[in-house]
């Protein structure tokens, strides 16, 4: 997996991936957030559990605020204006990241994730940005928003040791990342997992 920044949402798309529509692109409007060396060494314990589960690497965390899925590539821009406007009034801040937990449950775990808090500006973003994408013409995932990094995904039900690490990790606080910026991600699937790529970057300035 690679995440390759680009800094601006006037770019020069390539060629639709085999699973992409041709004049889309699979998209989703997230934060990234910077490892702390709290989840540097929780990186190296789900290493260990790679049996058991399939790890992001750090440089590609982040939180997803809207997930678009496909996208008509000539919306690049207008998505572009739509998180600028989302993000007035904004400030950058510190969170706090806490606890793990998986998707949907314990009992049946697909996906391993990591909490994080205070979200309410989070909560505002993704609010905004579910009012305006669709004004757009775009459709994004109407789930309630739930702060949250997606750190591995579970390769089958089988996996003692990883609901033993979510036992003992499940309060744990796992350092406080900045949250700087929104981006406009594009995600193409590869046989290695997704890489993703920044459309536009938009710093939280207030």
């Amino acid at each position: 997996m690679a995440l390759q920044p680009r800094g601006s949402a006037d770019v020069t798309l390539p060629p639709p991936t085999p699973d992409e529509t041709p004049g889309t692109i699979r998209t989703f409007v997230g934060v990234p957030i910077l490892a702390t060396p709290q989840m540097v060494a929780l990186h190296r314990q789900l290493q260990d559990l790679r049996r058991e589960v399939r790890v992001v690497e750090l440089r590609q965390c982040h939180l997803t605020l809207a997930f678009l899925g496909e996208t008509p590539a000539g919306a690049v821009p207008a998505i572009s204006g739509a998180i600028a406007e989302s993000i007035r009034g904004v400030e950058p801040y510190s969170a706090r990241l806490t606890g793990l937990g998986t998707f949907p449950d314990l009992r049946r775990p697909r996906v391993v994730w990591m909490g994080l808090a205070p979200d309410h500006p989070l909560k505002l973003i993704a609010a905004r940005l579910q009012a305006a994408l669709p004004e757009l013409g775009l459709a994004c995932d109407r789930k309630p928003f739930a702060a949250h990094v997606t750190l591995a995904r579970v390769k089958t039900p089988d996996c003692p040791g990883l609901k033993s690490l979510l036992r003992d990790e499940a309060s744990t606080a796992f350092g406080e990342p900045r949250i700087e910026a929104v981006c406009h991600y594009r995600s193409e699937l590869s046989a290695a997992g997704p890489v993703y790529s920044i459309l536009s970057e938009h710093p939280l300035t207030g």
